[in-house]
């Protein structure tokens, strides 16, 4: 008994000792104040569970292994003058995003069952590149008959790239895809699971929802290619998401996304669209911008974009999104909208 408590006592102090170094650490971090707030009280009030979930997730998004990926856009040469049209795009430029195009065909896809009539369309109708990133495939009717199309365009010559993210798609295997591969498509998975949890961190994770045919046309949004998202038939129990379809020059940005997430989980090297193939900028239709976030970002353009959105609003504010947690700069920029007259609805 005594040396079961010694034992036990040798355990405790290690723990305590653990925490403190963990609690150190997280102070240093330039995180938000919500995230450290919610780690701080997980290791205080439950620290068999708040210390070894620190462990696999609390990582700054895996600084060592982000540093390897390639960043998404290059540093800027010179600010942005005065003769952009907004201030956002100006602040977006300030960080090397792309300038926003003209000449883009924009619509707003609100149901799984026109998202997923557009995915099949635009997939019969690519003839050169189906270039598709996507967190989860499911295991499903709707995951089965996506995987059947893009069989059936690799066998007719079409190049045909799946990226699944590893957690989101860990019921994916080799029998479920086998008919695109077979066919000559190619399935590369984003930081697979075998690195979990000490080579690397299980929150590092590809969320980018993307099909871009022939770097022409393209799907993006928030829906996963799941029954539980989309599908043919109405479905009362499907999340309710948002996708947006754009052809036009805007969607080259996009193919240069998914280029640079093929490459970090494939090392192969896809040379980017030249500007002599993409569509060309035109009068009219729409003006859109793409932007990325994520470790691969340097900096967090989109966050400051939406920031300096909020304060420069002059008429409205519509705000829809499952995850609201914001930092006090975001409900600051809320609350002096409302204050001026603007009308925010959230």
């Amino acid at each position: 008994m005594h040396i079961e408590w010694l034992i036990s006592d040798l355990f405790a102090s290690l723990g305590f000792i653990l925490a403190l170094f963990l609690l150190a650490h997280l102070l240093k971090q330039r995180r938000s104040p919500v995230s450290t707030m919610a780690w701080l009280l997980a290791i205080l009030l439950m620290p068999y569970v708040g210390v070894p979930l620190y462990l696999m997730l609390g990582g700054r998004k895996m600084r060592w292994m982000a540093g390897k990926k390639e960043r998404v856009y290059a540093p800027p040469h010179d600010r942005p003058g005065p003769g952009r049209d907004g201030v956002i795009e100006r602040v977006l430029l300030s960080y090397g995003v792309p300038p926003a195009t003209r000449g883009n065909e924009v619509e707003l896809v609100s149901t799984g069952e026109d998202a997923y009539r557009k995915i099949i369309d635009l997939i019969n109708s690519a003839q050169h590149t189906i270039h598709i990133t996507t967190y989860i495939l499911g295991r499903d009717p709707v995951g089965a008959a996506i995987v059947d199309r893009l069989a059936a365009r690799a066998a007719a010559g079409v190049e045909v790239r799946l990226l699944l993210d590893a957690v989101g798609s860990w019921r994916m295997n080799r029998r479920w895809l086998e008919p695109l591969t077979a066919a000559g498509g190619r399935v590369a998975y984003f930081m697979p699971l075998i690195r979990l949890p000490f080579r690397g961190r299980a929150n590092l994770r590809n969320h980018r929802k993307t099909v871009v045919i022939d770097g022409r046309s393209a799907l993006v949004g928030g829906m996963n290619l799941a029954q539980d998202y989309l599908g043919p038939d109405p479905d009362p129990d499907r999340w309710r998401d948002l996708v947006v379809q754009v052809s036009g020059p805007v969607v080259r940005d996009l193919d240069d996304i998914f280029r640079s997430d093929w490459r970090f989980a494939t090392k192969e090297y896809l040379t980017p669209m030249a500007r002599a193939d993409a569509p060309c900028e035109t009068d009219g239709l729409r003006t859109a911008q793409t932007v990325a976030s994520g470790p691969d970002v340097v900096g967090d353009p989109f966050y400051e974009s939406l920031v300096s959105a909020l304060f420069a609003a002059r008429q409205r504010i519509w705000v829809v999104t499952p995850y609201f947690i914001p930092d006090e700069t975001l409900v600051r920029g809320l609350d002096l909208a409302a204050r001026r007259g603007v009308d925010v609805r959230l």
